[in-house]
């Protein structure tokens, strides 16, 4: 089976991640995957650098690219695999996974500590960047479940939002 597990930046995509891989699961945070995803300037899909200070979003994409991805899937066979990743085009993709889950968190302040206090993914930081991520939480997070993602609320115990996930993929 082939699960996407995406969020929100701080919702803990690499932290459950990183806990499937420790409990013996096969997941990848595709973000550790060389020239998987990269910050592109909308619209023409140009690779491009990260500019300093605030994010415009309406300039920039985070995208997935896709022979990479593909590619990832494909080694696998039918072996199981998690993949955790957020993405401008991940809705592209959705197709090439069997079960698709969002993290969230209980509320705006969770995830506005977990953006302070990250020691992962240094780019996109700073108290703009960080803010807007925040007032956009929900917004974006509610589109995901609408898309028919599962939530998964991961401001629970970690061991519990494992098993929650490996309840629904097993």
């Amino acid at each position: 089976m082939k699960t996407l597990i995406t969020g929100r930046p701080g919702t803990g995509k690499s932290t459950v991640a990183k806990a499937l891989v420790e409990r013996g699961y096969n997941a990848i945070d595709l973000e550790e995957i060389p020239d998987a995803i990269r910050l592109e300037y909308a619209g023409t899909g140009q690779p491009a650098k990260w500019p300093e200070g605030f994010v415009d979003w309406s300039k920039y994409a985070w995208n997935i690219q896709a022979k990479v991805l593909e590619d990832l899937l494909e080694k696998q066979g039918e072996n199981d695999v998690y993949v955790a990743v957020s993405a401008s085009n991940q809705s592209r993709f959705y197709d090439l996974f069997d079960k698709l889950f969002v993290l969230t968190v209980d509320n705006p302040e969770t995830l506005k500590h977990r953006l302070e206090t990250r020691n992962v993914h240094e780019y996109n930081q700073g108290p703009e960047n960080i803010a807007r991520a925040v007032q956009k939480y929900t917004e974006r997070t509610n589109e995901l479940i609408a898309a028919g993602l599962l939530p998964i609320d991961n401001s629970r115990p970690l061991d519990i939002v494992l098993q929650d996930i490996v309840s629904h993929t097993t």
